[in-house]
C-alpha cells in the first residue's frame, strides 16, 4: 500500500480508501443489496419478528435463502467479502491475519429518524464511567504498543455517503469535559447535538471504503430523506478473541455446496471461518436465528 493504513488507524482511529471496488461492481452489489433488503423488510425471522420500518441495518446478506433462483449473486457477495484487495487493506490495518465475522447493510429508515447519538461502542458494556474509561485506555495503550487491532468494521459505500461522523484520536483517550457532557449527561439529553468538538465527516463516493475504531466517539445520521446504502464488512484478527454471538452464528456456511463456484481464494478464506466456528454452530443448532428471515 502507498499509504501506511496501520499508522493512520492507530494514530487517528480512522481510514479512508478511495475506489476499493470499481463502478461495475458497485452497481452489481447495489442490485444484490436491494434484492436482499426487499425480502428482509417483509419476512419474519425465527422469533416471529418483522423488521421495524425504522430499522437502519440488516445483517447476513450472505445467507443462501436470499438467492434461490440466482446463485451467481451469492457467489458475487462471497467473492466481495474475500476480495484480495479488501483483505490486504484489512490485514494492513489490523496488523494480523484476517478472519471474517459478518456482512451488514446500512440503509435509511422508512419512518422519521434522527441524527443518531454520539457514543463509543464500549459504553454499552459498562455500568459506570470508571470501568468504561479503564477499558478504553487499556485497549488504546495496547493498540499503541502492538500496532494490532482486534477487529474492523469496513464500510463500502454503494451511493455517495456523508452519514458517519467521528472524533479523530478519541479511540485512545478519555472524553474531554465537553465530549462527555454531550455523550452521556442528563440521560443522553444532548447526545444528538451537532456541537461535538472536533468531529469530522468522511465523504465516500460509490466504491470508497472507510472505517473508524469502535472505541472512538462517533455517530451515524439516520433520517428517511438521507438515502443510504452502505455495506459493512466486519473482520477480526486471528490473534484476537473471536466473538461467538448472533453475528458470527452462520451455520449455513457449512452446508454442502455453499462455496461452489467461488474463487479459490474465497474458498480458502471461508473455510478458515467455517473451521473456526463450526463447533459453535453445532452447539447452537436448532436455536432460533433472530438476524435472518425464515425462508
Amino acid at each position: 500500500m502507498f499509504i501506511d493504513l496501520n499508522t493512520q488507524y492507530v494514530e487517528t482511529g480512522q481510514i479512508h480508501v478511495p475506489r476499493i471496488i470499481d463502478a461495475d461492481r458497485v452497481v452489481n452489489l447495489r442490485c444484490i443489496s436491494e434484492h436482499c433488503l426487499s425480502q428482509w423488510r417483509c419476512k419474519p425471522n425465527a422469533k416471529g419478528e418483522i423488521p421495524s420500518p425504522g430499522s437502519t441495518v440488516m445483517r447476513h446478506l450472505n445467507h443462501p435463502g436470499y438467492f434461490p433462483n440466482n446463485r451467481q449473486w451469492l457467489v458475487d457477495i462471497l467473492d466481495f467479502i474475500a476480495d484480495p484487495k479488501i483483505i490486504a487493506v484489512v490485514q494492513e490495518v489490523l496488523g494480523d491475519e484476517v478472519l471474517f465475522r459478518t456482512i451488514s447493510l446500512f440503509m435509511n429508515p422508512l419512518t422519521p429518524g434522527s441524527d443518531g447519538n454520539w457514543h463509543r461502542d464500549c459504553q454499552f458494556f459498562f455500568d459506570d464511567f470508571d470501568k468504561e474509561k479503564a477499558a478504553i485506555l487499556k485497549e488504546g495503550d495496547n493498540l499503541a504498543a502492538t500496532r494490532k487491532s482486534s477487529g474492523i468494521q469496513l464500510q463500502v459505500a454503494l451511493i455517495p455517503s456523508n452519514h458517519s461522523q467521528f472524533v479523530p484520536g478519541s479511540h485512545r483517550r478519555w472524553d474531554t469535559e465537553d465530549e462527555l457532557y454531550i455523550r452521556r449527561s442528563n440521560g443522553l439529553k444532548y447526545a444528538t447535538s451537532n456541537l461535538m468538538p472536533g468531529k469530522t465527516v468522511t465523504h465516500q463516493e460509490p466504491g470508497d471504503a472507510a472505517a473508524f475504531h469502535h472505541n472512538g466517539i462517533h455517530r451515524g445520521n439516520y433520517r428517511p430523506e438521507l438515502y443510504r446504502r452502505t455495506l459493512m464488512l466486519t473482520y477480526t484478527g486471528m490473534a484476537a478473541e473471536r466473538p461467538k454471538d448472533e453475528f458470527s452464528d452462520q451455520p449455513w456456511c457449512a452446508e454442502p455446496g455453499y462455496l461452489d463456484g467461488v474463487k479459490p481464494e474465497t474458498k480458502a478464506f471461508f473455510e478458515r471461518f467455517i473451521g473456526e466456528y463450526r463447533g459453535f454452530w453445532e452447539k447452537r443448532k436448532g436455536e432460533p436465528k433472530g438476524l435472518v428471515p425464515v425462508f
